[in-house]
């Protein structure tokens, strides 16, 4: 089995800046990457080469959504910390404006 293919289908997307070309290369290299492990593991039966591509895509989408839960959990919980901070920040001005006002009295 010949690696040298695999590992440069596999690596093109490591290699790619731009993040919207990222997940289309990823689901690329994985499906290429399954097909052709399917097809050396099956000894070249076209079914078996199918189903390798759809599971390696299958497992691109998996990792982005992965991925992407994450980077929603953040972002809540940074906009969570946000909003309390600013509630914070209120008490505290409202506090000291009341006493300014006891003391000019």
């Amino acid at each position: 089995m010949r690696i040298q293919p695999l590992i440069l289908v596999l690596s093109a997307p490591l290699l790619a800046g731009c993040s919207s070309l990222q997940r289309p290369l990823v689901d690329g290299a994985l499906g290429a990457a399954g097909g052709y492990a399917g097809s050396q593991l099956s000894g070249g039966n076209p079914a078996a080469a199918a189903g390798g591509a759809v599971g390696g895509v299958l497992l691109g989408e998996g990792i982005h959504a992965l991925q992407r839960r994450g980077e929603q959990q953040s972002y809540d919980q940074g906009y969570e910390q946000g909003r309390g901070a600013a509630v914070k920040d209120l008490y505290w001005q409202l506090r000291d404006q009341q006493r300014t006002k006891q003391a000019k009295e």
